[in-house]
């Protein structure tokens, strides 16, 4: 599984180090693969499609 992270871009600098950190700590924790996004500027798009399509790759489709 992979984790978007949206809205990236409504933090400031410090906010974002700030409130980065904790969920960062948290969703090491529980091990969860996580990708900061923006789908309004775009921004880290290309790194959320690449962690899905390698999840997508090494997972066998079961019907």
């Amino acid at each position: 599984m992979v984790t978007a992270l949206n809205k990236v871009d409504l933090l400031d600098g410090r906010t974002a180090e700030a409130g980065s950190v904790p969920l960062h700590e948290t969703l090491a924790a529980t091990r969860t693969d996580f990708v900061p996004v923006s789908a309004v500027t775009g921004w880290n798009m290309v790194e959320l499609l690449e962690r899905i399509e390698a999840v997508l790759t090494t997972q066998s489709i079961t019907r």
